[in-house]
């Protein structure tokens, strides 16, 4: 062994090597030492291997040693042997599948083993060669992680959700399987109340869509009244109306089908009259109510008529809230018509009492109760109005929300926290109502005139409400940053609320009210600080608004409800219609109102906009929010005329052409008509209100003659009116502001009038 290492030196491949060492030499700049002893001749390493040298001769001399190494010094390798044999066992192996067993097995496996994109592969690859796949309860597993997939585009998420939640057996197939089953069926239970979670409370924004579809395979797996009430009230108050009358066929059917099937032959009829009288009925009642909550009573009209034609009767409790508000609307021959309805209904059933139903979605109609607010931080005050809340709230009863603000006040001055803690963990028990009361309450209390912390406040609504209708970016940390909100106010010590500990989680995301939008335009308009962020929020809430009236036609639609045993088709080359756009959630029009227009009106006068005002009457004329009292005040304040009566003309001529401008913009309100005696807005009302509004101005700055002119102008543009020569004569009697901080009022005898 020494011999062949002898005759096999290390250098062996360094033989045709040729090393200049004055290369490292001359490499100054990097390596100073190089100067002292790298400044060497060329040495050569040419090696002659033939040649023994002095050491190779000492080697060969040298004995070998006469006892056996020590192994001692070596480590062992005992261990390295075993971390690699663990290593190797560590590496996935082929699943044990049983001979025989059908192609979709290996599909199964991969699912349970948690390797969802090997089974995305092979769930491809058996659909391109139509093989049958057999339904079992392991595919709500990677239904529910699709959910919770984040970055997906939506219709990619309802496609993949729809595929593998369609393989989830029906519960009559587990009922019918052997007894190791009996658990799946507990947790296909608990999955579905999980998604039905995760659609509902995860999503700011209804996805309208995956809601419809997930609710259908679930009704038609036999979890109908684990979805009902909830997916019921989403689509009805945020889908079109159309298409809610579509679902909720679907919907029945679907039950239909479910129901009789499980069922003998001689059972079948009663099954049928059971879902009748009280599912179907459940259903379309908790629709129609929901229709008329959202204001929209034709639509909840035409459903009634579609029920009844059906011989599906809805509860006297809805028949009521619709009567009444026909009544409060003026809409008597509806309600005549609902009547009719009503007594055909008591006739076919000869009764007039209701059975129990239990569906009760809507929180309209509820008795409200005056709580006690403590004037001070006395125990007894404050006990008395812990006990007046506590009331409210296991009765069910409305509690005012201001009050509620004004409670919070002294609670926490008198560091009542853990009575407030106790409250809110009750409301928050006690059903959507109290918790939609009790968190106005909040928002109030982190509001202008209590606390003026719009972060917290943002953070109170983003928890709790869909995000329909407002526009996302409020939402976001930059936003915040731009409209210069102090965000350490929200981490002091003087925000009460957030000493009371953390909100409990709620099981659904809520419907907001009108003063929950409210609330939430003039808290994040007022404390906007650039006129340009104003102007784009104004330009959001105008499309919020007009897609609230608008309703789309060409819509994603439902699909159809095939067997799950049948292959689905191979997937077409052929491109989907871009026309079909996917629906998105329609605003409510009840929840924007005139005072959201007045925060917009007063914001752009404060900056001294008043083109920017004059576009907000326009708008409020043209989307059925016809300007009010308030309005005219409001816009009449604003108003900055020069001393000269030629500016004062040359503003009314930019609102005549304004006028005529704002007569030419199109609006299409396909399912809310427009009343053309009440909300048409004509070149006249238009007019006349910055007519009036110019009058008022001058008339409060003293200038009653410039006043009397511009009313002659009017009442030339228009000479038939005598209502509006009356208005405009009101008008210049009033007072000026001189004339109202002195007390006095001017001569009605000698006040000048317009020509009529």
């Amino acid at each position: 062994m020494a011999s062949w290492v002898l005759a096999h030196p290390p250098w062996h491949s360094l033989a045709r090597v040729r090393l200049r060492w004055d290369m490292l030499a001359n490499a100054g700049g990097w390596m100073r030492t190089g100067r002292h002893f790298l400044n060497t001749p060329t040495l050569s390493l040419a090696v002659d291997l033939n040649e023994e040298t002095p050491a190779m001769r000492e080697m060969k001399a040298y004995p070998y040693p006469s006892s056996r190494p020590d192994a001692s010094l070596f480590e062992d390798t005992d261990e390295y042997a075993t971390v690699s044999i663990a290593r190797e066992e560590e590496k996935p192996a082929l699943f044990d599948i049983p001979a025989g067993s059908p192609p979709c097995t290996l599909l199964k496996h991969l699912v349970q083993a948690g390797r969802y994109e090997d089974a995305e592969r092979v769930h491809a690859e058996l659909k391109e060669l139509n093989v049958e796949i057999h339904p079992h309860p392991v595919y709500h597993f990677i239904a529910r992680k699709i959910l919770s997939t984040p970055d997906l585009a939506p219709q990619k998420r309802l496609e993949d959700f729809v595929k593998w939640w369609s393989l989830v057996p029906d519960t009559n197939d587990l009922a019918t399987s052997s007894k190791d089953r009996v658990p799946a069926t507990k947790n296909l239970a608990r999955s579905v109340g999980f998604i039905l979670s995760e659609i509902l409370r995860k999503d700011h924004v209804p996805d309208i869509p995956l809601i419809a579809n997930f609710a259908l395979l679930a009704v038609s797996k036999g979890y109908a009244t684990q979805v009902a009430q909830d997916v019921i009230y989403v689509i009805s108050r945020y889908a079109p109306p159309g298409f809610t009358q579509h679902f909720l066929e679907e919907f029945c059917i679907s039950e239909w089908k479910h129901e009789t099937k499980k069922t003998v032959h001689e059972h079948r009829r009663c099954r049928a009259d059971t879902l009748t009288k009280f599912h179907f009925r459940a259903w379309y009642s908790g629709a129609i109510l929901s229709h008329i909550d959202c204001g929209r009573q034709d639509s909840a009209l035409q459903l009634l008529e579609l029920a009844a034609s059906r011989n599906i009767w809805v509860t006297q409790h809805t028949y009521r809230r619709f009567i009444s508000s026909l009544a409060a609307i003026g809409r008597l021959k509806d309600a005549r018509v609902v009547r009719d309805i009503r007594r055909r209904q008591n006739f076919v059933r000869g009764t007039d009492k209701d059975p129990f139903v239990p569906f009760a979605r809507s929180p309209s109609g509820r008795c409200s109760i005056r709580i006690v607010v403590p004037s001070s931080g006395d125990r007894v005050e404050l006990a008395k109005s812990a006990r007046s809340i506590k009331h409210a709230l296991h009765r069910r009863l409305s509690i005012s929300a201001p009050r509620l603000a004004k409670v919070f006040l002294t609670f926490l001055a008198s560091r009542q926290h853990s009575i407030l803690h106790r409250l809110r963990n009750l409301a928050y028990r006690s059903g959507p109502s109290a918790i939609s009361s009790w968190v106005l309450a909040e928002m109030i209390y982190y509001s202008k005139p209590y606390r003026n912390h719009p972060a917290s406040f943002l953070r109170v609504f983003e928890q709790h409400f869909h995000h329909v209708g407002v526009p996302s970016e409020i939402f976001n940390p930059v936003f915040s940053s731009e409209h210069r909100f102090d965000l350490a106010k929200v981490n002091a010590s003087a925000v009460g609320l957030h000493q009371v500990g953390p909100a409990p989680p709620i099981r659904r995301r809520l419907a907001p009210t009108r003063e929950h939008m409210y609330l939430l335009w003039k808290a994040v308009v007022e404390n906007a600080q650039r006129p340009a962020t104003v102007a784009r929020l104004y330009r959001e809430f105008v499309d919020a608004v007009t897609s609230s009236l608008h309703v789309p036609q060409n819509v994603y639609p439902l699909p159809r409800l095939v067997p799950y045993t049948r292959p689905n088709p191979a997937p077409s080359s052929k491109p989907q219609d871009a026309s079909v756009e996917y629906l998105k959630p329609i605003p409510l029009r009840i929840l924007y109102d005139t005072r959201i227009f007045h925060v917009f009106i007063d914001k752009f006068l404060s900056f001294g906009f008043l083109t920017h005002a004059t576009r907000v009457v326009l708008d409020m004329f043209r989307l059925q929010s016809v300007p009010n009292a308030v309005t005219l005040n409001k816009f009449a304040e604003g108003l900055r005329f020069k001393p000269d009566l030629a500016a004062v003309e040359r503003r009314l001529e930019y609102w005549e052409k304004a006028a005529t401008r704002a007569l030419r913009w199109p609006l299409d309100v396909a399912d809310h008509p427009v009343q053309h005696d009440s909300v048409d807005a004509t070149e006249e009302r238009i007019l006349m209100f910055f007519y009036r509004a110019t009058v008022r101005n001058l008339v409060r700055e003293g200038r009653r003659e410039d006043a009397v002119l511009v009313a002659a102008r009017f009442l030339e543009l228009f000479p038939a009116g005598p209502t509006d020569q009356k208005t405009l004569e009101q008008e210049l009697l009033k007072p000026s502001r001189v004339e109202m901080e002195a007390g006095l009022n001017p001569d009605i005898g000698t006040a000048q009038t317009p020509p009529s």
